[in-house]
């Protein structure tokens, strides 16, 4: 991998993030990590 990624959401989608129950939250920061910790993913993709 030729660079690192990482994550961050917007305000709007930050407040409905934080209306989510925890399991919810959960499953989406494990999905999001595992997408920008691809090794297969280049950062242009």
């Amino acid at each position: 991998m030729t660079g690192s990624w990482t994550w961050q959401f917007r305000a709007p989608a930050k407040r409905t993030y934080d209306d989510l129950d925890d399991h919810a939250r959960d499953r989406i920061t494990d999905k999001l990590d595992e997408i920008v910790t691809d090794q297969w993913r280049e950062p242009g993709d």
